[in-house]
């Protein structure tokens, strides 16, 4: 999905905070954001993702108005992944997140199709051996897998990840960031990615 901003603008309580921002990201590209705390790229996000509702401006996935759609629909074509994803106390399973992810699709109760959807995704992430794990048992890898799973299983053409190696030690971030781009390849995805370092940024 090729994803373009044109003339984004949003205010906190009359603060601006987006002024005419416009970008594209090209289909099946790993794009990452890069700029100071508070610079808006949080909201930008949330302005694409549909949480937060610009004040002026358009989102487009491949010429179609992603801001128009419902939030069911808006939720099949993007995928959007949080900062700092908290699980203390968490009573949902790994593989109850991941299930989750199929809400967009779902029609009452889960049917064959979304359980067999959310497999792929487990296997595909590795995570069949952490399936049954409550959420707060797991590392901040493991969990940032498993939200990113949650993610996948709504079948999105494009991912919207918010820091997504934020609180992760060196090892994990190689190995989320490795993640995402064997699955922009072999997923055909487009990423846009908020980053805070730029070698990371430059690496991949």
């Amino acid at each position: 999905m090729n994803l373009q901003v044109a003339d984004l603008r949003f205010s906190y309580r009359g603060r601006p905070v987006l002024e005419q921002v416009s970008l594209e990201v090209p289909s099946g590209s790993f794009c990452t954001l890069l700029g100071a705390n508070g610079a808006g790229k949080t909201t930008l996000l949330k302005c694409m993702a549909g949480l937060l509702h610009p004040q002026g401006g358009r989102v487009q996935g491949d010429g179609e108005d992603l801001l128009a759609l419902s939030t069911r629909q808006r939720a099949q074509r993007l995928g959007y992944v949080p900062q700092n994803v908290q699980a203390s106390h968490s009573a949902l399973t790994v593989w109850e997140t991941v299930l989750s992810g199929r809400v967009p699709y779902r029609r009452g109760r889960l049917s064959r199709e979304d359980r067999q959807a959310a497999l792929e995704v487990v296997e595909q992430l590795h995570l069949e051996e952490l399936a049954l794990r409550p959420l707060d048992q797991l590392s901040g890898g493991e969990r940032q897998r498993v939200f990113i799973a949650r993610a996948l299983a709504q079948h999105p053409q494009a991912l919207l990840l918010d820091e997504p190696t934020s609180s992760l030690d060196l090892r994990a971030q190689q190995e989320t960031l490795e993640l995402l781009d064997r699955l922009r390849r072999e997923w055909g995805l487009t990423l846009l990615a908020v980053l805070h370092d730029p070698n990371a940024a430059i690496a991949y």
